[in-house]
C-alpha cells in the first residue's frame, strides 16, 4: 500500500513539472488569450469568437430541483455574499474555468474579487488572474501530497505552517475584471494553543498588524480598506501551532468563485477534510454551490470502486451541507493517439456513464462536459482550432477553452433558474 502511494505521488510529481513547464513555455500563444466569446462579454479582445464554433448546448441533468439553494442564494446576492466552491482536478488548474465563471456570476449578480486563496498553491506559474509570490520557509500539507505531520487540511485542501519569518505576496493583474482587485480581506487560520501576529502592507505602502486570536475552532481577522487596491504582502513569524489556510478577497456582496485545484486526483480526497473544518468555512463563506469537476484521473480506475467512493463523497457533502447545490460536471474529452491521428479514448464515454450514474443514484445535477464540448473526437477539434481551445497534450484547455466551458455551463445553469 505504501508502495502504491509513493509510486501515486511521484507520478503526480512528475506531471506537475511537465505540465508546468509546457504551459509556462506556450504561454504566450495558449494559456494567456482572452476573447469576447459567447453570450457575455468578458474581456477586451481583438478577435472574436462566435458561440457556434465549438461547442454545444447541453442540459443539466439529474436532480437539477437540487440547485434551487443556489438559484435562489444568487437572487440575494445583492445584499449577501454567495460563495461556490469550485473544486477540480488538473482541468481547473490555474483557475481555468473558474475564472470565467467568477466574471460572468459577478456581471450577474454583483461581486468583486477573486474570493479564496489559500497560502500556497502549485499553480502560481501559471495562474494568470493573480501572480502570488511567497518566501520559502512554509511548512506545506496538501491533499495531493504527503501530509505525514497530520496536519488540518483547510477547505482548499492545504495549510501552511511558518517556520521562521514567512511572508506571502498575491499581485492581482487585469486578466480579468472580476478579480483585479479588492477592497476587503480575512485571514482564516486554525490556532488552538497560542494566538498569532500577522502584519499586512498594500501596495499604496501602508503597513498593519494584526492579531489571530487562540480558538478551538476556525480563526479569523477581517480588514475592510479606505479603498479598492491590487497588490497586497503578508508577513507572519514562527507559529509552529498555527495552521494558514487562506484568505479571502472580495469587494462587498455578490458571487465568487473559489477555485480549489487537487491535481492528480479523482475527486474521493475530498473525505480527507474534516467535518469541522467543512462546516466552520461554510459558517463563514455561505456556500450555496459545490461543483465537483473531477474525472481525467480516474480514468480506467474500477468503476465500482469510485462509483462507491465518489458517492460515500456526495453523501457527507451532502449532510455537512444541508442546504447547498452539488453539481458533478463530467470528464472533458480526450485523445490519445491511434495509428497517425489522435481519437478519442474510449475509456472517456465509459467514465462519463459512471459519472452520470453518481449523479442519479445521489439525487445531485449532473452536466456532460463531453457533450457540451461536441463529444467524441471533439477535444482534437478543440486543439486544432485557431486560436487553440485546447493544448497539445490534448487534455487540458487553454484559457479560451476554459472560458467557452464556462459559458457553456453558465447557459445551462441560466435556463433552469427560475
Amino acid at each position: 500500500m505504501l508502495k502504491n502511494k509513493l509510486c501515486a505521488i511521484s507520478l503526480s510529481v512528475l506531471f506537475t513539472i511537465l505540465l508546468t513547464s509546457y504551459l509556462i513555455s506556450n504561454s504566450n500563444s495558449e494559456r494567456i488569450l482572452h476573447f469576447n466569446a459567447g453570450m457575455i462579454d468578458i474581456g477586451n479582445s481583438e478577435k472574436g469568437i462566435s458561440q457556434n464554433d465549438l461547442g454545444k448546448a447541453v442540459p443539466i441533468e439529474g436532480n437539477t430541483e437540487q440547485l434551487q439553494f443556489f438559484f435562489d442564494a444568487v437572487k440575494k446576492a445583492k445584499s449577501k455574499t454567495v460563495h461556490v466552491a469550485h473544486y477540480g482536478d488538473s482541468m481547473v488548474w490555474g483557475d481555468i474555468i473558474s475564472e470565467d465563471l467568477r466574471e460572468i456570476f459577478q456581471k450577474q449578480f454583483g461581486g468583486k474579487g477573486i474570493g479564496f486563496l489559500s497560502f500556497s498553491s502549485d499553480d502560481v506559474s501559471v495562474r494568470q488572474t493573480v501572480r502570488q509570490k511567497y518566501s520559502s520557509d512554509w511548512d506545506f500539507a496538501t491533499l495531493f501530497t504527503r501530509n505525514d505531520k497530520r496536519y488540518e487540511i483547510g477547505i482548499s485542501g492545504t495549510a501552511a505552517v511558518s517556520k521562521g519569518s514567512n511572508w506571502v505576496e498575491y499581485d492581482f493583474t487585469n486578466e480579468r475584471a472580476s478579480s483585479s482587485s479588492f477592497s476587503e480581506f480575512t485571514v482564516y487560520s486554525l490556532n488552538k494553543k497560542s494566538s498569532s501576529k500577522i502584519s499586512y502592507e498594500i501596495s499604496s505602502g501602508e503597513k498593519k498588524y494584526l492579531t489571530l486570536p487562540q480558538s478551538d475552532g476556525l480563526s479569523l481577522v477581517s480588514e475592510k480598506l479606505n479603498h479598492s487596491t491590487k497588490k497586497i504582502k503578508f508577513s507572519v513569524g514562527d507559529s509552529p501551532d498555527t495552521y494558514f489556510y487562506g484568505i479571502n478577497f472580495e469587494s462587498g456582496n455578490g458571487v465568487y468563485v473559489d477555485n480549489f485545484p487537487i491535481r492528480g486526483n479523482s475527486g474521493v480526497s475530498l473525505q480527507d477534510i474534516s467535518e469541522n473544518i467543512y462546516k466552520q468555512f461554510d459558517a463563514e463563506l455561505n456556500y450555496k454551490l459545490i461543483i465537483l469537476n473531477f474525472g481525467v484521473n480516474a480514468i480506467g480506475v474500477n468503476g465500482l470502486w469510485y462509483e462507491k467512493q465518489m458517492g460515500k463523497v456526495i453523501e457527507r457533502l451532502k449532510r455537512i451541507f444541508p442546504e447547498t447545490s452539488i453539481l458533478i460536471v463530467s470528464t472533458a474529452d480526450r485523445a490519445i493517439k491511434k495509428g497517425s491521428s489522435f481519437q478519442t479514448d474510449e475509456k472517456i464515454i465509459e467514465l462519463v456513464d459512471i459519472q452520470k450514474k453518481i449523479a442519479l443514484k445521489n439525487k445531485v445535477a449532473f452536466w456532460n462536459m463531453y457533450e457540451a464540448m461536441g463529444g467524441k473526437n471533439s477535444m482534437v477539434k478543440w486543439v486544432d482550432n485557431s486560436p487553440s481551445y485546447g493544448l497539445k497534450d490534448y487534455v487540458h484547455f487553454t484559457s479560451l477553452g476554459g472560458k467557452r466551458i464556462a459559458e457553456l455551463l453558465f447557459e445551462a445553469m441560466q435556463n433552469l433558474m427560475k
